[in-house]
């Protein structure tokens, strides 16, 4: 069987049949990733044009105060997309199930943002290294602050109960490396690969309330037919 086709019998097995991919309601796409709550979070989708063109302007008109901008945008995301899909952190399951929820997790990650992920997890240094191919933003931007790193900071922060993690991308096929590699860690364990980096620490207030939950519950619509 060809790669493509695995990854897609694959996503369609663990996604799609449990129902943590909800695709078939007209006007809504839905992840349920913890298959406990139905809490859901409605999709809106954009190009990926659009974020590359936003993080190359914000890098270049602001410099530093843009980039820092771009990061905590992107960890604030990640934070809450792990609050509102009820991803499981470290306070709550044994070391192996722990393990196997990032597994679980990095497999999604790859069938919706990657040609391929894979990671490597030191739990004594709360350490993950990941390894991607063909991630989306940053292999055309050659920057990924909102998504590739952000975004990863924010989960790994989440799942780790520690709003003192970061990340770095020491590599990027958008700069010209063979892959990217992004390292989400405390920042005493980051300042080994690089002295200056970016923080973000203030995650509070982002609960899934119930207006949250109501405004984005799915119900009978009028004018739509297809997902």
């Amino acid at each position: 069987m060809a790669v493509k086709d695995r990854v897609v019998t694959w996503f369609f097995l663990h996604y799609v049949m449990p129902r943590a991919q909800v695709i078939d309601r007209p006007g809504f796409v839905v992840f349920r990733l913890s298959h406990r709550t139905d809490i859901y979070s409605r999709q809106v989708v954009m190009p990926e044009s659009l974020f590359v063109a936003i993080e190359k302007r914000f890098s270049e008109k602001i410099s530093k105060k843009g980039r820092q901008a771009l990061y905590s945008t992107g960890k604030k995301f990640g934070y809450r997309f792990s609050r509102v899909s009820n991803i499981v952190d470290i306070r709550k399951v044994d070391r192996k199930s722990f393990l196997q929820n990032v597994n679980l997790l990095t497999k999604f990650v790859e069938g919706t943002y990657a040609s391929n992920i894979s990671n490597i997890v030191d739990l004594d240094a709360f350490t993950i290294r990941f390894r991607m191919n063909n991630f989306v933003v940053c292999r055309k931007s050659g920057l990924g602050y909102i998504i590739s790193v952000g975004g990863i900071a924010g989960i790994w922060s989440y799942m780790l109960c520690d709003p003192n993690i970061e990340a770095i991308q020491p590599k990027c096929q958008g700069r010209g490396d063979p892959e990217c590699e992004v390292i989400a860690a405390p920042p005493k364990v980051l300042k080994k690969y690089r002295n200056e980096l970016l923080t973000e620490n203030k995650l509070s207030g982002l609960e899934v309330d119930m207006r949250y939950r109501k405004m984005n519950e799915i119900v009978p619509v009028v004018h739509a037919k297809n997902s």
